[in-house]
């Protein structure tokens, strides 16, 4: 046997979990479920039900949007999309007043950046009537989103910039809590020695009052007297916390969980602060809020915490739990996975704080109440996993990279570089919380020494123990993997599945996470498939003993699990010919350059054309129902219906002529072709400096487009500026920036051309 405990390695692998359905609570006198190692106590039902939250993005994204603002040393910069403000140090830009679609009570703003974080610092600030503005709110970085990561929590501000390429990257801002205003507007500083740029800038208004007269009939309809609103839990230390649920605080549950459900026993508590404002009335508005800002604005579909705490004393759940087949949904589930710390979030749980403890106002709002709340919150999350707060083990990231001697109660910038939980909550954590916590478990220290070595299919523990002492133990084995769509899945080894919450510490058999009690210093484990495997180990006999845990990274098992199977995809072909003339004729003439169209199944859209024999093939088409259709100019088209199964498929078009009714009765020719029309047309207009600008807009339509002409003309007709875009298709837009020094323009005349030379022209005075 190795002597020296496994450690590092990587491995990768593909299989497919379905996610299951999730739904909410279940029906009236449904059992609840609090996962493992946890008791209802008592559960409170009924009562007023809050409304959704409302979420609308506004945004500045175009030269005409920036132009309307004010730059201070800053330049607006491109035209359309590419439109940006560039600055570097000393400048700054302050946008037009923007109206919004509701009066929200809290914005988050959002910006695409390209350059560093702290090349630049935004500000937000609202208004009733867009003159009387309340104070400047400087905003933190609650996450970013680049090519190679979706959103990446950050709660604040990050340290060490160097671990993102952010190049080009989304920013999503803290939510900055606001008063009803009907006009935001946001302000940029520049800090760079060097220019840089801002592109779009979206300022997501959120409506998380839960009023009546904000939310549907519909939805208070569904407020059953028996749904459950608050629940007491117990965990086997005796810790008990109230806790409101997710539909107490009122949860909007129609949004798309984009991610998968997924139960990793936890191993490590990490702590946070919101980054959002200490200054707040209603604690379950700022946990609506900040539901609706993480599963829409950044994409993830639930919030990313698993726990929350206000300044009141009140605890919140968090992420969605576990959904029975009964419907019944598990309230702080044992392991479920949140988005709190990038690569951490795989047997973590994430609790944090409603605030910001960077400001110095954190003291001022946050006294006993909250703070005791927050000791309780660790002591359940640590009780129920039998983790001391104070101990420390190596912790396998997501990344296949080990963090070694990792404390068991930590906060975010321990994991990954940022301020978060702030300077206030760390020090809370590293000078209080941490001793108070373990005040509050009194449990027995665990064994010390565990330790592991691996020969081939086998795993050995170790730990220091006298022979004839008993202990209880769970061992957890699974497998983390990326499909080729970036979606991250768990698969559960051998006898494991997610359902631990049935299992874990105690005389267990079967299938399942492998629980039992073990006498003596040593346990062995047969080993079915490359994966990640965990012993958690502690005292038996005992009302309440800590645990340590031991984790290894089995590789390049001849046992690994099966790949799955690649969807088998056919070859769909054919041809298009024109109908025979004859009974003889089996085909008629091939029609080259015919176009052919292939749609329906899972989202397929295919479309290629045919070559001089009038031949056409699709490859990689999976096995559907399909539309197949032939077009060629001067022939009527054709549809065909087909199924491909399990093979290949063949399809033969034979085509029309279009019938020429060029002479019609009374000996009429074919009418001219209609031309060209003008569907949008609109002129902005300004003056900047000794320069006359006009910003066209244009939307036209017709038969085989050519060309779109924007002119600038003066009071004369003559021609002072002009800009042209070729177009094709029957549809075209855009937009043409004009302008002149001259001191007499009067008048944009565009002009639509199609290939056959008929034209429109519409004039528009400025």
């Amino acid at each position: 046997m190795p002597e020296q405990p496994l450690r590092r390695g990587n491995h990768s692998r593909r299989t497919f979990l379905k996610r299951a359905a999730a739904l909410g609570l279940g029906a009236a006198g449904a059992a609840m479920f609090p996962g493992s190692n946890v008791r209802v106590d008592a559960i409170r039902r009924g009562g007023h039900r809050p409304g959704k939250a409302r979420n609308e993005e506004v945004r500045d994204q175009n030269r005409q949007d920036f132009s309307a603002g004010e730059a201070h040393g800053a330049s607006v910069r491109g035209q359309g999309a590419a439109a940006s403000v560039r600055g570097k140090s000393g400048a700054a830009f302050k946008s037009r007043p923007i109206p919004v679609p509701f009066a929200p009570t809290h914005v988050g703003l959002i910006w695409t950046s390209h350059g560093a974080p702290s090349d630049i610092t935004l500000s937000v600030r609202g208004s009733g009537n867009g003159q009387d503005w309340s104070t400047w709110q400087q905003v933190g970085i609650e996450a970013i989103s680049s090519n190679a990561h979706g959103a990446i929590p950050v709660h604040g501000e990050l340290t060490d910039e160097s671990l993102l390429d952010v190049a080009g990257a989304r920013i999503f801002g803290t939510l900055a809590g606001m008063n009803r205003p009907q006009f935001l507007q946001y302000w940029i500083d520049f800090h760079s020695d060097h220019d840089v740029d801002i592109g779009e800038v979206a300022l997501a208004c959120i409506d998380a009052a839960g009023d009546d007269e904000d939310s549907s009939a519909a939805w208070f309809a569904t407020a059953r007297a028996d749904e459950i609103n608050e629940v007491t839990l117990t965990n086997s230390a005796e810790i008990s916390i109230n806790v409101i649920t997710r539909e107490g605080w009122g949860v909007n549950e129609d949004h798309d969980y984009t991610w998968e459900e997924r139960f990793v026993p936890v191993k490590k508590v990490f702590l946070h602060h919101t980054a959002t404002s200490n200054n707040y009335s209603n604690g379950a508005a700022e946990v609506r809020a900040i539901h609706s800002y993480h599963a829409t604005n950044l994409g993830w579909g639930d919030i990313g915490y698993q726990i929350l705490v206000d300044r009141f004393g009140n605890i919140y759940e968090g992420r969605r739990g576990r959904v029975r087949e009964t419907g019944d949904r598990e309230v702080l589930s044992n392991g479920v996975e949140g988005g709190h710390v990038l690569s951490y979030n795989y047997g973590s749980t994430g609790i944090a704080a409603l605030g910001n403890s960077q400001q110095g106002q954190w003291n001022r709002f946050w006294g006993d109440a909250g703070l005791d709340a927050i000791v309780d919150a660790v002591a359940f999350e640590c009780g129920r996993h039998f983790l001391h707060p104070e101990g420390k083990s190596d912790f396998l990231r997501t990344d296949r990279v080990w963090h070694e001697a990792l404390t068991h109660c930590v906060g975010h910038r321990d994991g990954t570089s940022t301020q978060c939980p702030g300077s206030r909550l760390y020090d809370f954590l590293n000078n209080e919380l941490r001793d108070r916590v373990a005040g509050k478990l009194e449990g027995d220290d665990p064994p010390s020494g565990l330790a592991a070595v691996q020969d081939e299919d086998q795993l050995q523990f170790d730990w220091n123990a006298a022979s004839d002492e008993d202990f209880h133990y769970f061992f957890e084995g699974w497998w983390r993997w990326v499909d080729d769509n970036g979606v991250s899945h768990i698969d559960y080894l051998s006898e494991h599945s997610s359902d631990f919450a049935s299992h874990g510490w105690g005389d267990h058999s079967g299938a399942g996470w492998d629980g039992g009690t073990k006498s003596g210093n040593s346990a062995d484990f047969s080993l079915t498939a490359t994966g990640q495997y965990t012993l958690h180990i502690r005292k038996a006999g005992e009302d309440f003993a800590f645990a340590d845990h031991y984790t290894v990274l089995v590789e390049d098992l001849e046992a690994e699990p099966d790949e799955p199977d690649e969807p088998e995809e056919f070859q769909v072909f054919g041809g298009v010919h024109v109908t025979a003339e004859n009974e003889d004729e089996v085909l008629g003439e091939p029609i080259e350059g015919a176009t052919v169209t292939l749609v329906g199944g899972n989202d397929v859209n295919m479309e290629t054309i045919t070559n001089e024999e009038g031949d056409f093939e699709f490859g990689k088409v999976p096995a559907g129902d399909y539309d197949v259709t032939a077009t060629a100019e001067g022939y009527e088209p054709e549809t065909v219906p087909i199924t491909v199964e399990d093979t290949d498929f063949g399809v033969i078009f034979q085509l029309d002529p279009v019938e020429d009714d060029s002479d019609d009765d009374d000996g009429d020719e074919d009418e001219e072709p209609a031309e060209p029309i003008i569907d949008h047309f609109a002129v902005d207009s300004r003056t900047t400096g000794p320069w006359f600008r006009a910003d066209v807009r244009w939307e036209v339509s017709g038969s085989n487009l050519e060309s779109v002409t924007s002119e600038l003309l003066n009071g004369n007709g003559n021609v002072l500026d002009s800009t042209t875009s070729s177009v094709s298709g029957s549809t075209a837009s855009g937009e043409h920036e004009l302008r002149t020094r001259d001191n007499g323009p009067s008048t944009v005349l565009l002009t639509v051309t199609d290939v056959s030379g008929n034209s429109h022209s519409e004039e528009r005075s400025v």
